[in-house]
């Protein structure tokens, strides 16, 4: 009932003011015009000014304005239909003001603020995928798109860089220092390829962690020693375990009297390895010793082979003097002081790491993510991250096949699918990874 019909009601029936044709009823509509319009303007104001019933776009990027939001956080909602849009733009800002009270820069808050920007929900818990609670992983559905299938959306805190030390020449008592930017210890890769016959008992110290990584065999010439934590110590397909040690304590040359420890060795082969890989078979149980990890900031590893002692070192694994390459010969030209002794370095070694990259996240979309999805949520998150926290944003990634399969016939010789294959596993671990 409209305003004049209420004060037309009120007065008395003899009136008849309701009567078409009746001057009074005519003065009161006319009267109660304005105040119906200022009614509805009214109304409708105040519907602006809520969130859960404005009725323009304008209007509800108004309100989150509040909570920091400009237009570019509801850009990708542009071409959605009417309803729609306003429905989404009122969730959007509805979830982010919840999610204000309970912490933006929390890794939930993250999946929730990645969910939100994608238009999906997360479905359930958030899951810890590994033990040490470092990587987290939210299912989302799309309320909004029935026809696309749940996905997962996965965080993971500290993620891991590969560095290196390239694999050069590398002569006894040299050295190189090694940098790791991380928090913690970071688990390395050492690489010690043979050069002739000269890389007998090669090993790797560290003075700074006081350990040792030795090989107590000869590693062929062109072949290369590989050592780390998970592959254990292989040359090629070749396990090598038994010929490694592992000790920890002074060690010539770098020890201090009275302040360094004994040097503690893992049971190692009391045979050194010689060498010939074609008389060596896998054992059924591999050893895994403890790879030394490379501590934070920067270290020095020296290398270094067998030396020639006598009494003291085996006379086929010892590395003799010098080889005839030197050109400097005493009273001859050119002059003694002149003279350059190079030799052939004794292996070719260098190192490898997965440094964990502090104060960073890695965020991994669902895939198929469009280029604006991923895009549009790396843009975003600046404003829901805690300030100096780097974030990487990827789309995951399939977890068995890269590229197209190729079903060949058993009987194919060569081409795609037989001299390489477009599938491929992935490490478990690969997501962690950024480059």
């Amino acid at each position: 009932m409209s305003k004049a019909d209420r004060v037309l009601g009120s007065l008395p029936h003899f009136y008849r003011a309701g009567e078409p044709g009746k001057l009074l009823g005519r003065v009161v509509r006319d009267l109660a015009g304005p105040v119906e319009d200022a009614d509805t303007h009214l109304f409708r104001i105040q519907r602006a000014h809520r969130i859960g019933v404005a009725e323009q776009p304008v209007d509800v990027v108004r309100l989150a304005a509040l909570l920091g939001l400009t237009p570019f956080h509801f850009e990708d909602l542009a071409g959605e239909p009417t309803g729609m849009r306003l429905a989404m733009m009122r969730d959007r800002v509805q979830r982010i003001a919840r999610l204000r009270l309970g912490g933006l820069g929390t890794p939930d808050g993250i999946l929730e603020i990645a969910a939100i920007f994608l238009g999906a929900r997360i479905a359930g818990p958030v899951r810890r995928v590994d033990p040490d609670g470092f990587s987290r992983r939210a299912t989302v559905d799309f309320p909004h798109r029935p026809d696309r299938p749940r996905a997962e959306i996965t965080l993971h805190e500290n993620p891991l860089r590969r560095q290196s030390v390239p694999a050069a020449e590398r002569w006894p008592g040299r050295s190189w220092t090694v940098g790791n930017d991380a928090v913690g210890a970071a688990t390395p890769l050492f690489s010690i390829e043979g050069v002739g016959d000269r890389t007998v008992l090669p090993s790797i110290f560290c003075p700074a962690t006081r350990t040792t990584v030795h090989f107590h065999g000869i590693v062929p010439d062109g072949r290369t020693l590989l050592i780390d934590a998970a592959g254990g110590a292989r040359i090629g397909p070749h396990a090598v375990d038994d010929w490694l040690v592992v000790s920890t304590g002074g060690l010539a040359g770098f020890a201090v009297c009275d302040d360094d420890r004994y040097t503690v060795d893992d049971e190692y082969a009391a045979r050194p390895f010689d060498g010939d890989l074609d008389e060596l078979s896998l054992p059924p149980v591999r050893r895994r010793h403890a790879v030394p990890g490379i501590p934070p900031g920067r270290t020095d590893w020296y290398f270094k082979v067998a030396d020639g002692v006598c009494d003291a070192a085996r006379f086929d694994y010892a590395v003799f003097g010098t080889p005839p390459e030197p050109v400097g010969v005493f009273d001859d030209e050119p002059g003694f002081d002149a003279g350059v002794y190079a030799y052939p370095a004794s292996a070719v070694a260098g190192m490898a790491w997965d440094g964990a990259v502090p104060c960073a996240f890695k965020l991994l979309l669902p895939a198929p993510a469009s280029a604006g999805e991923s895009g549009r949520v790396a843009a975003v998150l600046p404003a829901f991250k805690p300030a100096g926290v780097r974030a990487y944003v990827d789309t995951e990634r399939d977890a068995w096949v890269l590229g197209s399969s190729v079903i060949r016939a058993p009987d194919a010789g060569d081409g795609e699918g037989v001299d390489h294959s477009a599938a491929r596993p992935r490490s478990p671990a690969a997501d962690r990874y950024i480059s």
